[in-house]
């Protein structure tokens, strides 16, 4: 009987926890959604391109960037996209 006790109530922790991390996930998907929409055009355009598998040099020659600027850009946007969402670490 005790072990079914146990049983149970890791049982309701687990479920718990699955509820809570569930939750957490779906707050942050939304907040990354808004500061995506927040961005300009162009940012959103590299973050989507590359989040996709695009290089640096593809995602470049669609927005008439250079890969280095690409690469600069993606740096400050991630920055950025962390110091807004740092709530969720």
């Amino acid at each position: 009987h005790r072990a079914l006790v146990d049983t149970r109530a890791n049982a309701q922790l687990m479920l718990k926890y699955i509820v809570e991390e569930t939750i957490l996930k779906e707050e942050l998907l939304a907040a990354l959604r808004q500061e995506l929409a927040a961005l300009q055009d162009i940012n959103r355009t590299i973050l989507l391109m590359l989040a996709d598998g695009s290089s640096e040099a593809a995602t470049g020659k669609a927005v008439g960037l250079s890969q280095k600027a690409v690469n600069k850009r993606k740096h400050k946007l991630y920055a950025l996209l962390k110091e807004h969402l740092e709530d969720f670490r």
